[in-house]
């Protein structure tokens, strides 16, 4: 679940710009919780997630917007920071707490769309066509290529990753936003809690997936019939792109 948290002492400005981050979680059907503090000492209380996007005025009348930036990048938790003003000079002091983005709070309505289009970038790493897989053990985050995750499996609210070379990495976490990740990767749900991915499949038979370590992944049997065609279809266009590229 993504956390907002919103610490702005104008209220109006506070709840238009609530308004339009929620809009955004419902077009994206991501899972949230919305936050509003009025003051720094108000949002000092709030312990942190794992995930949140966190929109910090630099101009607070209590505790400065710098000053708790500063806090956060010594707990980790400044890679999600988006600074509100509406002075530009206040820009270059806040680069040393190296927040995600700024936002003129004059410039609301015209730039919230670009920057959460950056924060969902950087949220999933889409780069080059590569994605990073994003999981977090102990409040600190890691990331693998998840191109080079050989299968996930989800139990008991433990997830685990077998890595292409055999590493074995286990976190707490939500299935659902493990598969908000995988989604539009090659991987196929073999299970309500077990995604493979087909570039290590190496055959289909009535058993499941046989993995290229050995392993075999077994496949529910309302999924058996929808594994053999997207297994099928992801073979036929992985060769069709190796004889383009003269293989």
């Amino acid at each position: 679940m993504l956390h907002i948290l919103i610490c702005d002492d104008d209220k109006i400005f506070a709840e238009e710009l609530k308004v339009f981050v929620e809009k955004e979680m419902q077009m994206r059907q991501i899972e949230f919780e919305s936050h509003l503090f009025g003051c720094g000492e108000d949002f000092l209380k709030e312990n942190g997630c794992q995930d949140e996007l966190i929109f910090m005025d630099i101009e607070l009348p209590d505790i400065s917007g710098l000053t708790i930036a500063q806090y956060l990048k010594e707990k980790n938790r400044n890679r999600n920071l988006i600074f509100l003003t509406n002075h530009d000079y206040l820009v270059f002091s806040s680069l040393r707490c190296f927040p995600f983005c700024f936002m003129q709070k004059s410039r609301l309505a015209e730039d919230i769309g670009s920057v959460m289009e950056e924060f969902w970038k950087e949220r999933y790493k889409i780069i080059e066509g590569d994605r990073i897989f994003e999981y977090c053990i102990k409040n600190q985050v890691y990331h693998v290529m998840a191109d080079d995750i050989m299968y996930l499996t989800y139990w008991e609210h433990r997830i685990s990753i077998i890595m292409k070379d055999g590493e074995k990495i286990e976190f707490r976490g939500k299935i659902k936003e493990c598969e908000q990740q995988l989604e539009g990767l090659d991987f196929f749900k073999t299970n309500k809690g077990t995604f493979v991915n087909l570039k290590y499949c190496q055959r289909l038979d009535e058993n499941g997936f046989w993995m290229k370590n050995g392993e075999n992944i077994s496949v529910s049997r309302e999924r058996k019939k929808n594994a053999k065609i997207c297994f099928m279809k992801y073979r036929r266009e992985k060769n069709e792109d190796c004889r383009n590229d003269h293989c």
